[in-house]
């Protein structure tokens, strides 16, 4: 999803009004982009990866991004996980 664009209201608004596009077409309320990564290397705490995003099994970008582990818990821990 939009992650720090906007509220989902906001962004469904966007899409509404036609400012948002995907693959050169206006975007539909339903649409739905997926996102995969391959690990390229990792070393340490430090790796590559190459991310594919795709719209009703068509490629519409991909790019390769180097990431590195934080410390931290980011993700909020299910009581049953912590068993």
């Amino acid at each position: 999803m939009a992650a720090g664009l906007g509220s989902r209201r906001e962004i469904e608004g966007w899409i509404s009004l036609g400012r948002v596009t995907i693959n050169g077409r206006p975007a539909k309320l339903g649409d739905r982009l997926v996102a995969a990564a391959r690990e390229i290397s990792r070393s340490g705490r430090s790796g590559i990866y190459d991310v594919r995003v795709t719209a009703d099994d068509v490629v519409i970008a991909e790019f390769r991004g180097h990431s590195r582990t934080i410390g931290g818990t980011w993700l909020p821990v299910k009581e049953e996980d912590t068993r």
